[in-house]
């Protein structure tokens, strides 16, 4: 393992990623003080934080002690004053996200105290529990009923009695209708899409436990499966076999796109991925259908993936996700087939929830009879 002085002036950070000698940086990196007493000690592989993290105060005293996973706060990080008191705990799932935090003043008092991962679920107070007696199925049509009438609202799933909630699901008029939403019992994401009327809309992604991508599926505005990709635990793709093909013509275009009015390539309304440009700057990839967006469309910044989501006629549709630096999922905004606002939510630096979710999934209504406007913007 290479050791250098946080001070070496071959050693450079650039947006989150660290470079030595114009080489992405493995190995370990300490802050000395004048004396050279060393105040703190950084892991990283490949460029990016990775392993254990400690700081310390000049007296060489603790203050931080922490790990990194490429880049993510993972797990425990404990934080200490200069009197060796704990004033700060925090615990991050593996996609680095806050789960919990503690704080305490200087006399050892609790001031702060709560579950991150709860605050983020957008569970409303008159969700039903999916086990409960009072639902059933339909067995003609497959709709989900309430005491025998088709079920308008949130249905959610707990890990055990008590415990966390590991499933939330949106229904209208006895189908499943807007967002879906997994945990694992950790707290860490599982599975995140959104449905109309039962078809799946939209981007879908699931996760594996440790936080990486597990697989990703991509259907139309209308429920058509457009790709399907899936990668191991750790990272490496997975060859499907039977799934849609991804189109192949793939054109650039420099100006401004007019989505009012099909695009053209070669005279003709275009079908297969489109790549806009502002000069030598990637803004964004989309797939197209006979003119008009319908597919996966990856919005770019300094050419690294900033936002993704699909695209149809309307607008987007399902699930848009927009991404922090390190990859972590720092906005989540869910729509329906309409491109009416279902749900969106923002998350802080730390992977804590940062703003008010907000949405017509998350106004609390219940209701046992059929609700045909359920999901459709009202404002």
């Amino acid at each position: 393992m290479l050791f250098i002085d946080s001070s070496d002036p071959d050693l450079v950070v650039d947006g989150g990623r660290a470079y030595y000698k114009e080489v992405p940086f493995s190995g370990q990196v300490s802050t000395l003080t004048p004396d050279q007493t060393e105040i703190e000690s950084l892991t990283y592989l490949d460029g990016y934080l990775h392993g254990q993290a400690d700081g310390w105060y000049p007296d060489d005293a603790r203050r931080y002690s922490g790990s990194y996973d490429h880049g993510r706060r993972i797990l425990d990080w404990e934080y200490w004053d200069e009197h060796g008191r704990l004033v700060r705990f925090d615990t991050f799932d593996f996609s680095g996200n806050l789960r919990h935090r503690k704080r305490w003043d200087e006399g050892g008092t609790l001031t702060e105290d709560f579950d991150a991962a709860a605050i983020a679920k957008p569970l409303v107070d008159s969700a039903v529990e999916r086990t409960s007696s009072a639902l059933s199925e339909n067995p003609v049509d497959g709709r989900l009923l309430f005491d025998g009438q088709p079920f308008t609202g949130q249905t959610v799933r707990y890990f055990y009695e008590g415990g966390p909630v590991v499933a939330l699901e949106w229904f209208a008029d006895g189908y499943s209708d807007g967002p879906e939403l997994g945990w694992h019992g950790d707290g860490a994401r599982q599975y995140a899409g959104t449905t109309a009327r039962n078809r799946p809309i939209g981007l879908w992604l699931h996760w594996h436990h440790n936080g990486t991508l597990a697989q990703q599926n991509v259907f139309s505005g209308s429920g058509r499966q457009i790709l399907k990709s899936s990668w191991t635990d750790s990272g490496e793709p997975i060859v499907a076999v039977g799934t849609p093909p991804r189109p192949t013509a793939h054109v650039r275009f420099d100006g401004t796109l007019d989505q009012a009015t099909p695009f053209l390539h070669e005279g003709e309304p275009f079908t297969g991925v489109l790549e806009h440009h502002a000069g030598e700057t990637l803004l964004h990839v989309q797939d197209y259908r006979d003119g008009y967006p319908d597919g996966l469309c990856i919005e770019y910044r300094d050419r690294h993936e900033f936002r993704k989501g699909v695209n149809n006629r309307t607008g987007p549709v399902g699930c848009w996700y927009e991404f922090s630096p390190d990859g972590r999922i720092s906005r989540e905004d869910c729509y329906d087939a309409g491109s009416n606002l279902l749900l969106r939510r923002r998350w802080d630096s730390d992977g804590a929830l940062a703003a008010p979710m907000e949405g017509l999934a998350i106004r609390d209504r219940h209701t046992s009879t059929p609700n045909h406007d359920a999901g459709k913007a009202t404002e």
